[in-house]
């Protein structure tokens, strides 16, 4: 990992997946760091639960691009981003924790 940088700090695992989502579709390869310890919750304190987005120093400023385009789509209308299944290529709707078409959930790859 010494090739890698943190960046991004997601408040949760399906934060962190979404992005993880909008990277892998790039083809940047992403590592979260912190994704098993929201079992700790209530255990730990808020600022330690946080799942760290990792990516290799090369491809740092085309994440930062596309982190920066999905947390302006945040606050510009409210809505989440749609995201592609890295399973079947499907577009899903921001409000779809797992693919319609063929029931993949980004939260269980591994990768």
């Amino acid at each position: 990992m010494t090739d890698n940088v943190c960046l991004f700090q997601a408040a949760n695992s399906i934060e962190a997946n979404v992005i993880k989502g909008l990277l892998n579709g790039e083809g940047i390869e992403v590592v979260l760091q912190g994704e098993h310890l929201t079992g700790a919750m209530g255990e730990l304190p808020p600022m330690d639960l946080t799942i760290a987005v990792w990516v290799h120093k090369l491809k740092f400023d085309v994440a930062t691009t596309i982190v920066e385009h999905y947390q302006a789509c945040q606050k510009s209308d409210g809505k989440g981003v749609d995201w592609v299944c890295n399973n079947c290529g499907e577009t899903n709707s921001d409000n779809f924790e797992i693919c319609w078409q063929c029931q993949f959930d980004p939260s269980e790859a591994v990768g």
